[in-house]
């Protein structure tokens, strides 16, 4: 599974809409929709942040599974 389509599930099981997102990142609702379409990616520290933001692994939200 790609970036964008974790995000989108993560949004989609904890009821968060991609603006509700980007407030609580501090991050514009373009960047939140350039990611869940695939178009970007993001840094290392906004990736840190979502990860925390959505108490998961950083490798849970690129979709590494340690192979």
């Amino acid at each position: 599974m790609q970036f964008g389509q974790i995000l989108q599930q993560l949004m989609e099981e904890n009821e968060i809409t991609p603006r509700q997102l980007a407030k609580a990142l501090r991050i514009s609702l373009v960047m939140i929709n350039n990611f869940t379409c695939g178009a970007d990616d993001p840094n290392l520290d906004l990736l840190k942040r979502m990860a925390t933001y959505f108490h998961v692994s950083t490798d849970a939200l690129i979709g590494y599974d340690g192979e």
